[in-house]
């Protein structure tokens, strides 16, 4: 496609707007087909594009049709363009395709595929605290994924480098440093408790057989091939979660950093590639950082694409416990209820007895919705 195809089919669009045919937002694009052109030169047709919702030129530039695509966006879907044929996701919340993208990329290279990933944003979004996250893992790990700015220099209407601060020439490291102390040090004490065991078995609720039940089901999901356990305290040491892993492989699991957002669109992302990604979460207090990926896309995808993707990932989480020692308000919360009100497309259990564990982690990996399941740490007799 030639940039008098990309111009004129913007024009289009903007007529039908202009004559109210299009009863949804549309965000359209201009000025930047040359250096799109020059980038999809290098995009096969198995690579991904992850885009915003200004994501017009690049669903084009990836082949979908501009029939198709103009259907679509009369539809009322142009912030969400999607498609599986043409491996293409959107998202229209600032920066939320960027860690999808990243957990794509993990996939693909744990698959052994040749295949990429791309992903753009704005450079509002390149400033944003999870993009720094994702390109420093993707770096890291030396995953297959490209990330694009399309620096305007606005967000909206909003100058990007006034409202940070930015003087012209600066990079990160010039703007960061001066604002930094950093200093090493060797700990004395582990990061809780003593380094021994305190018996405070008389004061825990019964339930002898809940952190067993538990081990039993996290076995039998890791037994099913297309599962990955990714998250903290997964291949480390650090909550009781940990423990309840021994039976899955190590090369299940994924040790991440705290990036509770990345985490949960590094899941998604890994279910568009068919993993069955079960999601950790070490308490339920720590989960509600990774809400926006929860709520607005893992939930909504099925919905935003028609039916074309439909990622399947279990998040497994903890409410923390009030005794023997109470750690608490910001380790102690259940936001079960809240969740069932947030989640109208993922199953929320709470996990309230050992019996019911086995079956409903069972179910998890066998529906055709992602599962929020919440286990009770006051139980882990």
């Amino acid at each position: 496609m030639k940039k008098k195809d990309l111009i004129e089919f913007e024009k289009e669009i903007k007529e039908l707007y202009s004559c109210g045919e299009i009863k949804a937002p549309v965000h359209l694009s201009g000025g930047n087909e040359e250096q799109l052109i020059d980038i999809f030169k290098n995009i096969r047709e198995n690579d991904w594009v992850f885009s915003s919702y200004r994501n017009h030129y690049h669903a084009l530039l990836k082949g979908m049709s501009p029939e198709l695509l103009k259907q679509e966006i009369i539809l009322g879907n142009s912030m969400h363009i999607m498609s599986k044929k043409h491996k293409i996701y959107t998202s229209s919340i600032v920066c939320g395709q960027v860690p999808i993208a990243l957990g794509t990329a993990l996939a693909i290279k744990r698959q052994g595929k040749d295949n990429e990933v791309y992903v753009f944003c704005g450079d509002m979004a390149s400033e944003m605290g999870v993009f720094h996250e994702c390109v420093k893992y993707a770096n890291g790990h030396d995953l297959p994924i490209t990330f694009v700015v399309e620096d305007n220099g606005l967000s909206v209407d909003t100058e990007t480098a006034k409202v940070w601060g930015i003087r012209t020439g600066q990079n990160l490291e010039e703007r960061l440093c001066k604002k930094i102390i950093k200093y090493k040090y060797e700990k004395t004490y582990p990061h809780h408790g003593i380094g021994m065991w305190i018996d405070f078995s008389k004061e825990m609720p019964k339930d002898k057989g809940y952190r067993e039940e538990v081990t039993n089901a996290m076995t039998l999901l890791g037994k099913d091939p297309k599962t990955i356990f990714l998250g903290q305290t997964v291949a480390c040491k650090g909550s009781p979660i940990y423990a309840t892993l021994e039976g899955v492989p190590i090369e299940k699991r994924v040790e991440l950093p705290i990036m509770e957002e990345a985490q949960m669109g590094m899941s998604i992302g890994l279910a568009l590639e068919d993993f069955i990604p079960v999601s950790i979460y070490p308490r339920f207090d720590f989960l509600t950082l990774a809400t926006n990926q929860l709520v607005n896309h893992l939930d909504k995808t099925f919905e935003l694409s028609n039916g074309e993707f439909n990622p399947i990932v279990i998040v497994r989480t903890m409410a923390g416990s009030k005794v023997p020692l109470d750690a608490g308000p910001q380790h102690t919360q259940n936001h079960t209820e809240a969740y069932k009100r947030l989640l109208s497309n993922t199953r929320v259990r709470e996990l309230r007895n050992g019996s019911e564990i086995m079956k409903e982690y069972f179910l998890a990996l066998n529906s055709n919705k992602s599962s929020l399941l919440i286990e009770l740490s006051e139980l882990y007799s």
